[in-house]
């Protein structure tokens, strides 16, 4: 099962029997960056039908932060599953911070990392001027909250200022294009191919540029140089090269448990990670000792107030979305300088951090 920890980079190798191993991801295709950018015209794809995806993305979520004495502590989060049964220490630790000292620059420096999510969806490479081989191709690609934010955009209808008029948002991992029967009938909303425009900066690459195209059929880049739309028979082609995205997503019982990660953020730190808030009192020491969640009145501030969520279309069983849309802070995403997607090597401890402290 993967673990959203591969954004840092490949990880050491275990030595300890006990720990988790580390998974592969197939297909996983990372654009390349030529003097300072790149440019990937790419459509988002549907869900691979009866592979048990029921919609056409997965997310997972992940805290990555240096602690104070230069090591670095990371572990994934399993607060996107709003399951009232199950916490994450390092929210849980936030949002106690959020509530004793407000929003308050204090609070600001006191916070450990905010998750951060990382979606995944299967996409065809339409042009790729950069790594023309990948073109045709189907790929699973990691993105940020970002690029998450272009999408929830398309999706949502838009008022037009001068006529008041409706512009209905589209279906941005339909194949289809305005003229397609299934898009006339209403049953479907056009697709579009989306511009990803990457542009290396002081900061990491910015996307700001990347934007959905005007609605049409998925197409392919031709000798010519131009698109064309594709047959319903290279339809079916592409559509029989999906990737499943079900062994991306990591499920509630692969996640570390609520006390392993605050034993290693205790042994990590040298600190409790609750000590801030204790009470003296022998249950703290217990706590200290076994790192079990401790008894302390919740606040209903949390990261999620603070800094903003990322934006996340409800999830059903056909690509019908909701049409709602948030404005979303830019994060940086990966870049690589391979020319083939890659099969990306992950591990799913924190350990391999500590190499990054002098980085």
């Amino acid at each position: 099962m993967y673990s959203a920890l591969n954004e840092i980079g490949s990880a050491n190798k275990r030595k300890d029997k006990d720990e988790k191993p580390s998974y592969e991801i197939e297909g996983l295709f990372k654009p390349l960056m030529k003097n300072g950018k790149f440019k990937v015209i790419l459509r988002f794809l549907p869900a691979k039908v009866g592979d048990g995806d029921e919609i056409p993305w997965v997310e997972n979520r992940i805290h990555l932060f240096q602690l104070e004495n230069g090591q670095w502590f990371g572990c994934d989060c399993v607060g996107k599953f709003k399951d009232k049964d199950l916490k994450c220490p390092i929210c849980e630790y936030n949002s106690k911070v959020w509530n004793k000292y407000g929003k308050t620059k204090e609070a600001r420096d006191r916070v450990l990392g905010k998750w951060k999510p990382k979606y995944y969806s299967n996409v065809y490479i339409v042009k790729n001027e950069n790594q023309p081989d990948t073109e045709g191709k189907v790929f699973r690609l990691e993105y940020s909250r970002a690029i998450m934010g272009f999408i929830t955009d398309a999706i949502a209808d838009k008022k037009d200022d001068e006529t008041g008029q409706i512009i209905p948002g589209i279906n941005p991992f339909s194949y289809y294009g305005p003229n397609d029967k299934c898009v006339l009938s209403g049953d479907e909303k056009a697709g579009a191919n989306f511009v990803w425009e990457g542009i290396q900066d002081t900061n990491g690459p910015s996307y700001k540029t990347s934007h959905f195209n005007n609605p049409r059929r998925i197409c392919k880049h031709a000798a010519d140089d131009k698109l064309y739309d594709m047959t319903d028979d290279e339809i079916e082609a592409v559509d029989a090269q999906l990737y499943t995205l079900k062994d991306i997503e990591i499920p509630k019982e692969k996640y570390r448990s609520y006390n392993a990660i605050v034993e290693s953020y205790n042994k990590k730190s040298g600190k409790n990670l609750f000590e801030e808030f204790a009470d003296g009192s022998e249950d703290y020491a217990a706590t200290t000792k076994s790192a079990a969640p401790m008894n302390i009145q919740t606040t209903t501030v949390n990261d999620d107030e603070i800094f903003g969520t990322a934006s996340q279309p409800q999830k059903m069983s056909t690509p019908s979305f909701t049409e709602s849309a948030s404005s979303m802070p830019f994060d940086e995403d990966e870049t690589s300088t391979s020319t083939q997607a890659s099969v990306t090597t992950v591990d799913d401890s924190d350990d391999f951090f500590a190499k990054l402290a002098n980085s």
